[in-house]
């Protein structure tokens, strides 16, 4: 695994902004949002979408959702899901949050601006992605990621992937920020959670958008239980306004799965294996209602298409 540290050259790319060219009609996203340990409940939506026969054309992804979308874009088939369903089970209970409580204490107390170091980060998004560029997926992929200095998203699509992973997945105050090009970048979660502008803007005209579960904020504990309560109902609030303002441009299948999450922490790993059935089971149940009509719709397009 390379160690380039917390300063790589290649920054991202200048937003296209609404005034690009028509993009083909059919041009199917999958957008992915972040979530943490709750990545693992996509994963169980991915694979039952590629399992009714709804493959992307291009991938967004924000935090967790970048890890599991740039994963999907490089081998965009049910064997990658599988692979990557396996490398979920691989994290153990604690993921990339390995470090002992005294040391995180320690840190909180002397006065450091995260938690954790990103080692063990670093390791999960070398893991997911190796030494691939966004040039060599299979589909197209975006990962947003967001500027600290501008407190805009960062969209990045070209280039390294492992750093623009990086830099999304860096929950603020969790993990330290990730330098790019001099310019310090943290999680996409932070300005744009569910990213259709992103989408659109790369050319989609339908969007499959994949919104993890959220802890009721009832349910949160500890003492981030207030911060929980305040960021949850501003991104949820915001993915929703946005799913309603792009159903009003293009097709917009919006899958919020339902599980229970009673006394869940966004670095809780130790569930995984029951959110990922759980995902499954949620999104066999949705495709099949009233509201999965639009998704059987993506399906049957697709395979007129490969005829």
């Amino acid at each position: 695994m390379p160690d380039f540290g917390q300063d790589i050259s290649h920054g991202p790319e200048e937003s296209p902004g609404y005034g690009q060219p028509a993009a083909p009609a059919d041009k199917l996203a999958f957008v992915l949002s972040g979530g943490g340990a709750l990545g693992s409940v996509q994963v169980g939506c991915l694979q039952l979408l590629l399992e009714h026969g709804i493959f992307p054309d291009l991938i967004v992804g924000t935090s967790v959702g970048a890890l599991n979308g740039v994963f999907l874009a490089k081998n965009p088939t049910l064997d990658g899901v599988a692979q990557l369903k396996e490398l979920w089970l691989s994290l153990g209970p604690h993921g990339p949050f390995k470090e002992g409580r005294l040391r995180v204490m320690l840190r909180l107390f002397s006065g450091r601006e995260h938690l954790y170091g990103n080692s063990s980060l670093r390791k999960l998004v070398y893991q997911y992605v190796g030494d691939a560029t966004f040039e060599s997926l299979e589909v197209p992929a975006v990962v947003v990621a967001t500027n600290m200095e501008t407190g805009e998203p960062a969209i990045f699509s070209q280039g390294a992937v492992e750093p623009a992973v990086l830099a999304s997945t860096a929950i603020p105050g969790v993990f330290p920020p990730i330098n790019i090009g001099g310019v310090e970048y943290v999680d996409g979660a932070m300005m744009s959670n569910c990213g259709l502008e992103t989408a659109w803007n790369h050319g989609a005209r339908r969007m499959v958008v994949i919104e993890t579960p959220h802890v009721p904020p009832d349910k949160a504990v500890g003492i981030l239980k207030p911060l929980s309560r305040a960021l949850q109902v501003a991104m949820i609030r915001l993915c929703h306004r946005e799913v309603d303002w792009f159903s009003e441009k293009c097709p917009v299948a919006f899958l919020e799965p339902e599980v229970p999450l009673e006394g869940f922490t966004f670095d809780d790993f130790s569930r995984t294996p029951d959110l990922l059935e759980r995902g499954k089971a949620w999104t066999e149940n949705f495709i099949q209602s009233d509201r999965g009509q639009l998704l059987r719709s993506f399906a049957r397009n697709r395979q007129e298409e490969r005829v």
